[in-house]
């Protein structure tokens, strides 16, 4: 357990403090911004709500879903785990955002990131990769700004990971159940 928390520690530092760039000093805290994605979201949500049909319904509920459930795993291990954030355990840090009062294992940004990419990913599989690599990087801007470090990213990622499956599968079961069988070719009639 040591050596884990020798790794993290070191990877926290060479995220934070060796792979610093002014581009992403401007770009990372934007990233990560709540505010950032609304207008992404909103036009997510409109285009899914007018052209998705009943399946973009359900995404959309799926959505909403697995985002309160992911957060609120999240927010609850915090209260069991109270890793204290990597500023707390570190002096002179750099930050580039507001300290926040909640412990640090695990992330909910990467949770709720993995949770909706992981669920979009399951719909929309052409674009899985896109959505997974923008949950990575939303996972990489929390140890770059200093608020996690690397496990508590992994943790919230793999906890999305499988809320977001988990959804997924929920709701192709929900999609499945409300399709009406169709009729049934020629010569395929119920046993007698």
């Amino acid at each position: 357990m040591r050596a884990l928390g020798a790794w993290d520690q070191a990877a926290f530092s060479l995220i934070h403090t060796r792979l610093r760039a002014p581009f992403l000093d401007l770009v990372l805290p934007t990233l990560t911004d709540t505010w950032t994605w609304i207008v992404p979201i909103a036009a997510l949500v409109l285009y899914t709500f007018t052209k998705g049909g009943k399946r973009g319904s359900l995404l959309l509920c799926s959505g909403i879903v697995v985002f309160l459930v992911a957060d609120g795993c999240a927010t609850g291990l915090k209260s069991v785990f109270l890793r204290p954030r990597p500023y707390h355990s570190l002096a002179d840090m750099a930050m580039l955002l507001e300290r926040a009062a909640s412990s640090s294992f695990p992330s909910n940004h990467a949770a709720n990131a993995f949770a909706l990419a992981t669920l979009f990913g399951s719909f929309y599989r052409k674009l899985a990769i896109p959505f997974i690599a923008i949950a990575a990087v939303v996972g990489y801007s929390r140890i770059y700004l200093g608020d996690h470090y690397p496990l508590d990213v992994v943790a919230g990622a793999l906890l999305g990971t499988v809320l977001g499956l988990a959804a997924g599968k929920a709701s192709e079961w929900l999609g499945q159940r409300g399709k009406t069988p169709g009729p049934r070719p020629e010569g395929q009639g119920r046993p007698q």
